[in-house]
């Protein structure tokens, strides 16, 4: 039977459902009051946001487990909710370098910084305290749950540092800003999407599967932040944790805004409008028509092809070759979904008919 949408849909739901109380108690676990009213409201700030969602890292972490002869998932819902608090730390001290989430004052962001410390050595703890695991498997994980940290915050300084708007005449094209650009997007998403490979570190794989997974994990970690860094610039919610156009006004260097300023557009007076302004219709606008008339989703589209898919197509043959196709279908289907994702559909099909207005 063919691995459909509904049942991967099913499954993530399912996961998430069992991980998501693990999270909720983990979270506030060994913090004592009177810290914990103090901090509460700024660890619920993350945390009832990821309430309302499904737990995509959770759910790799369980088809790693499964992929490498594990037969109990739930057995191992602490690590994947490992994997998620983990995930969830990265979002607390994101809070501390923009205002995406309203975090805006010394306090708010001091208190953000102290749950991302407390979630992620949380995350720590709950694998050093897996009794099921073997020592030299907790060891592992506690290895790639660490990497995965340390790899997230070089992202981070590129990310605040080196891709900026400022910096673009650094870049004399594509080709020049491209491999800086993709690293940022592996060190800050493929980083956490490869932690998800813990699921498989009980099983004792193969070091030709483990490399594998971790391979194929970091490739859907780039590519999803590259469509996620198109979705920006869709005028309504898509992220739980951000508002539209909230990179874009923080003079993000990504991919679509690097293509935007190349173009010509004024995009420093688009960033003053859109910012004054709150809501700017005709900005809004004059970027999804750039956007849709710059044909930047089918470049976006093209990039993810010729420098993310080799890897991903390598790493589901490898699988293939090792396992049944019933067992890799999750992986099969977790890359092309990607393509079916709101973000880029929408400039795709609909920008013509959505945005009415004319440029300015």
């Amino acid at each position: 039977m063919n691995y459909t949408k509904d049942q991967h849909f099913s499954l993530l739901a399912e996961t998430t459902a069992a991980v998501k109380p693990v999270v909720d108690v983990a979270a506030y676990a060994d913090i004592e009051q009177p810290l914990r009213a103090s901090i509460l409201p700024d660890m619920e700030r993350c945390l009832e946001i990821r309430r309302r969602g499904l737990f995509l890292r959770p759910f790799l972490a369980r088809i790693c487990y499964e992929l490498t002869g594990g037969q109990d998932w739930l057995e191992q819902v602490p690590v994947m909710a490992s994997v998620e608090l983990l995930n969830i730390s990265t979002y607390q001290s994101n809070y501390c370098f923009d205002e995406k989430a309203e975090v805006k004052t010394v306090l708010e962001k001091n208190n953000q910084f102290i749950c991302s410390m407390l979630t992620a050595s949380k995350a720590i703890s709950m694998v050093e305290s897996f009794a099921i695991a073997t020592r030299a498997a907790k060891a592992n994980m506690v290895a790639l749950l660490a990497r995965s940290n340390h790899e997230v915050y070089q992202g981070q300084f590129q990310d605040l540092n080196v891709l900026n708007l400022d910096g673009i005449g650094n870049f004399s094209d594509l080709d020049e800003f491209l491999p800086v650009y993709l690293s940022r997007c592996d060190l800050i998403a493929g980083s956490t999407f490869r932690a998800c490979a813990v699921g498989a570190v009980s099983n004792n794989p193969s070091l030709e599967i483990f490399n594998t997974l971790l391979a194929y994990l970091g490739a859907l970690g780039t590519a999803a932040q590259m469509v996620n860094d198109l979705g920006d610039f869709i005028p309504y919610p898509t992220k739980s944790y951000a508002a539209p156009f909230s990179d874009f006004l923080l003079g993000r260097l990504t991919l679509p805004t690097f293509l935007l300023k190349k173009a010509g557009l004024p995009l420093d007076e688009w960033r003053v409008r859109l910012r004054e302004e709150k809501r700017a219709p005709s900005v809004e606008t004059a970027l999804a028509e750039e956007i849709h008339n710059l044909k930047i989703e089918s470049i976006v589209r093209s990039v993810i092809k010729k420098r993310i898919l080799p890897s991903i197509k390598f790493c589901l043959s490898t699988l293939d070759s090792n396992f049944q196709p019933e067992e890799t279908a999750p992986f099969r289907f977790a890359y092309p979904y990607i393509f079916d994702s709101r973000m880029l559909r929408y400039f795709r099909k609909d920008a013509g008919r959505a945005w009415p207005e004319k440029s300015i």
